[in-house]
């Protein structure tokens, strides 16, 4: 009797489990929407006017986070690229698969056209893969600008390391890598044999005889592009959707009906109720996007080193004092919007900021707790303009450097060059800057100081006044400045904090030729 009904049941499963559809499964097993209400839906536009570059990861990272405030049940990405730049591909990349994975939002690459170069990792870092009958994908060999604007193919260490970033995204959705590697180096071979994709060593291993010769899919000398239909039947594209008229467009802000996308006409998608776009716009992109670009984040390190020292070399608070922390604000709000930013660089910049007010504030001369506090600065603003640091991955052998190591092997060649340049300006301002010039009447004193007026060039040891004389501050003293003791105009540091101007002081310490006095205290 238990044999019959096992038979029964499996008389009537059986059709439902041969003719049911494994995409359609797929699909409805990570793309959970609402059946009864709203169903918002994430959308980003790769268009091959506009070629992948840091303001295109910006554009993606912002969306992302808007995208997450509406709770999309999944992203569609609209590509139709011709590729762009590696390291903005690659951090695009890593807040897709991190979308999907930690947040559990699926993306759907919709290719209409185009997805080489960079647009085909962002196509493999997606779940799903939709395509139209003249998409194509591949062509992702990295080149570089070489002279007289010819371009060359990139070194092996960034073809190795871009041929892993491929493999890896590909094997991220179960995809099969070598397909993807070979989109990248166009020395690999492949062939199908016997139902698998197979990498030979040599075109002579090719079998072309017999009952089941090879499939060629990829030749040595030749990158792999594939179009839809080999993108279809090598398992790289989950569907293909055909061209069809869609519903009129629709003027509606930053909220598009889904009708107006293609996408909407594939069977899962069509049955989606109430579905609409959230078309992410913003206008703060470009001007990001401008902060994080090296060479801009090397001139603004520079400003805010010359700008530090021009402050240190003359009494009070004046223009280079505002260009350094107009630089320092710009540094940190690039450093923010980007998410290169990370608690131990805001540590090291402020455990420095405050040993450099210890020495300048409270401690007379300037000795270790400056230099430690001017090299934790310096280092915590250097870690914040190298984003990614953590993902980096060094190597003595340049073919095992990630693109990520690379990127920042190139910018902290724009941070040295942006160190000696502020060398040579802080060298030109000490010897220039206090010269009689029309913009620099207001910040730095002027005019012949003649012994006869009561100026002594050069504190000497035999013109110290002793310990315990009085005087009257001449300029502030922050800490650094000047008194007047005895008739003479002397440099001096105040002992503890600042002490203004006018202010009757007293010598407590002499150190050198450095003068150490603090308030006069009362009777």
């Amino acid at each position: 009797m238990q044999m019959i009904k096992t038979c029964l049941l499996l008389f009537f499963l059986l059709p439902l489990m041969l003719f049911s559809d494994p995409l359609e499964k797929k699909l409805s097993d990570h793309i959970i929407y609402n059946k009864e209400g709203a169903n918002p839906i994430g959308y980003l536009k790769l268009s091959k006017d506009n070629p992948i570059q840091e303001s295109t990861y910006l554009y993606v990272k912002f969306a992302i986070e808007e995208f997450k405030k509406y709770k999309v049940p999944f992203v569609v990405f609209d590509i139709d690229s011709p590729g762009g730049e590696v390291f903005a591909a690659l951090k695009i990349s890593q807040e897709l698969k991190k979308l999907d994975s930690q947040d559990g939002i699926p993306v759907v690459a919709f290719i209409d056209n185009w997805a080489l170069s960079a647009g085909a990792l962002m196509a493999y870092s997606c779940r799903f893969i939709g395509i139209t009958p003249d998409a194509s994908m591949g062509a992702a060999e990295p080149v570089l600008m070489a002279e007289q604007g010819k371009m060359e193919t990139a070194s092996e260490k960034v073809n190795s390391a871009l041929r892993a970033e491929f493999a890896n995204a590909a094997r991220f959705f179960g995809r099969d890598p070598l397909i993807a590697e070979a989109m990248v180096d166009k020395d690999i071979i492949l062939v199908i044999r016997s139902g698998q994709v197979c990498r030979l060593e040599s075109e002579t291993d090719i079998i072309t005889t017999g009952k089941n010769p090879d499939k060629i899919i990829s030749r040595k000398g030749k990158l792999l592009t594939l179009d839809a239909m080999q993108l279809m039947n090598l398992g790289v594209a989950d569907f293909e959707v055909p061209y069809q008229p869609l519903d009129a467009a629709t003027n509606t802000g930053s909220m598009i009906p889904f009708s107006e996308c293609l996408l909407s006409k594939q069977p899962f998608f069509h049955q989606i109720p109430d579905a609409y776009l959230i078309d992410y716009q913003s206008s703060k992109i470009s001007f990001f996007s401008f902060l994080a670009n090296p060479l801009v984040a090397s001139l603004l390190f520079m400003g805010l080193l010359v700008g530090v020292y021009g402050e240190m070399s003359h009494p009070g608070f004046g223009v280079f004092g505002c260009i350094a922390l107009v630089c320092l604000s710009l540094i940190l709000l690039s450093s923010f919007a980007a998410s290169a930013i990370h608690w131990l660089e805001l540590i090291a910049l402020g455990v420095g900021v405050i040993l450099l007010a210890i020495e300048l504030f409270v401690l007379p001369g300037f000795g270790f707790f400056g230099v430690l506090g001017i090299i934790l600065s310096i280092g915590g603003i250097i870690a914040m303009m190298l984003p990614h640091i953590g993902d980096a991955r060094f190597s003595f052998d340049p073919a095992q450097m990630s693109l990520a190591a690379i990127d920042i092997v190139n910018r902290l060649g724009y941070i040295i060059l942006a160190m000696l340049v502020s060398l040579l300006i802080m060298g030109v301002l000490s010897r220039f800057l206090s010269k009689r010039k029309v913009f620099f009447k207001k910040m730095v004193l002027t005019g012949e100081m003649d012994k006869e007026n009561g100026f002594v060039a050069g504190v000497l040891d035999k013109n110290l006044p002793a310990i315990g004389s009085i005087g009257t501050v001449f300029s502030s003293l922050r800490p650094f400045g000047k008194v007047i003791i005895d008739g003479m105009l002397l440099d001096a540091c105040a002992q503890t904090g600042s002490i203004e101007k006018g202010q009757s002081v007293e010598v407590v310490h002499l150190e050198g030729g450095k003068i150490v006095v603090r308030p006069k205290r009362g009777l």
